[in-house]
């Protein structure tokens, strides 16, 4: 979809991904199992921080694999990834095996997904409250909250060692015996 004015923008915006081949004309190709780097620029409105994922999705549709994208240019809301399709083969189509070769082979989806990074933001509103000496005991309590959160949601993948690091992060950030910094 063309956008001709700002209100058209979504509060994530996904712009410019690349590769892209006569923009977006025809797909751009690659090899099986050749890394290939993805690039977008994502961005958020206000001070919120964002955060990018790269999904790759085969014809039906289906996530076949997911890869975090880092910001090399924050200036610029630059974000990149390097993604990888399916898996190398030196396989000849007589050869046994073929079939799960064959089975890779076809449009692929590349699909920049944005979104806030809510621990990111309140880390970055955290240490500056920590640093001036502002409501630190507030900032670091909602931070307790989010970890808390983070650890007990059902959908997040996390594994048991995880939930427990969280949980225990969480109730270090809520010691209000220790110093803020």
């Amino acid at each position: 979809m063309n956008r001709t004015s700002p209100e058209q923008f979504g509060r994530v915006n996904v712009l410019d991904i690349t590769p892209s081949a006569e923009n977006g004309l025809y797909p751009a190709r690659v090899e099986l199992g050749e890394a290939f780097k993805v690039t977008a620029q994502v961005f958020i409105e206000g001070r919120t921080k964002a955060g990018a994922t790269v999904s790759v999705r085969n014809t039906r549709g289906t996530e076949k694999g997911r890869f975090p994208m880092i910001c090399t240019n924050p200036g610029l809301d630059r974000w990149e990834a390097m993604v990888k399709i399916g898996d190398h083969s030196d396989l000849k189509p007589w050869e046994d095996g073929y079939a799960d070769v064959k089975k890779q082979l076809g449009e692929w989806h590349i699909v920049v997904e944005g979104w806030e990074d809510t621990y990111a933001s309140w880390l970055h509103d955290a240490q500056i409250k920590v640093e001036v000496g502002d409501d630190a005991e507030n900032a670091l309590e909602s931070g307790a909250q989010l970890l808390e959160r983070w650890a007990g949601a059902r959908d997040s993948k996390l594994t048991a060692d995880d939930k427990k690091t969280l949980r225990e992060a969480a109730k270090a950030v809520a010691d209000k015996s220790l110093d803020a910094t």
